[in-house]
C-alpha cells in the first residue's frame, strides 16, 4: 500500500514538473523561431508581463546579429513596450530604462532608443506610469534626445494634414 502511494506520489511530481511553464530564454528563443506575427506579438507580451529586463537583454543579443534576427528583435520590444504601455505595475520603470536610457551596454543606439521612446509618447490611451518613464528617459538623452522628439512630433504632426 505504502509502495503505491509512493509511486502516485512520484508520478504526480514527474507529470507536474514536465507541464512547468518555460522559462524566458525558451521564450525569447521561441520567439525568434517563430514564423507567425501574432503567436511572436503574444510571446513578447508574455515576457513584458515578467516585468524581468532578461527578457531584453537577450533580444538585444539577437540585435546585434544577423539582420533577420535585428528586425524579430526589434519587433519584440517594440510589443514590449506596447504592453508595458497598458501597465501601471510600479516595477515597469526598470524595465522601459533598460531599453530606452542612453549608456546602457547594449547594441541599440541612441537614435534607435529615442525612436523607441517615440514610438511609445504616440501610444495611444498609455499608462501615466508609461508616459513618465519615456518621458525621463528622453530627459537623459539631453539636448540631442528633446530635439529629436521634437523634430520626430513636428513630422508626424505634419503629417497628419
Amino acid at each position: 500500500m505504502k509502495l503505491k502511494l509512493f509511486f502516485s506520489i512520484l508520478s504526480a511530481t514527474i507529470f507536474f514538473s514536465s507541464c512547468s511553464p518555460i522559462n524566458i530564454e525558451q521564450q525569447v528563443q521561441q520567439l525568434i523561431e517563430e514564423n507567425d506575427i501574432e503567436k511572436r506579438k503574444d510571446i513578447a507580451y508574455a515576457l513584458a508581463d515578467s516585468l524581468d529586463t532578461k527578457a531584453s537583454k537577450l533580444l538585444l543579443d539577437y540585435h546585434s546579429s544577423s539582420n533577420s534576427k535585428k528586425y524579430l528583435a526589434e519587433n519584440a520590444l517594440e510589443n514590449m513596450l506596447k504592453r508595458y504601455s497598458e501597465s501601471t505595475n510600479k516595477k515597469l520603470d526598470k524595465c522601459i530604462s533598460f531599453i530606452t536610457d542612453p549608456n546602457t551596454q547594449h547594441s541599440i543606439s541612441d537614435k534607435e532608443k529615442i525612436n523607441y521612446i517615440v514610438n511609445g509618447l504616440m501610444i495611444k490611451n498609455s499608462s501615466t506610469g508609461f508616459q513618465k518613464s519615456l518621458a525621463k528617459s528622453a530627459k537623459k538623452h539631453g539636448t540631442y534626445g528633446i530635439t529629436e522628439i521634437i523634430k520626430k512630433w513636428n513630422e508626424n504632426k505634419s503629417s497628419k494634414t
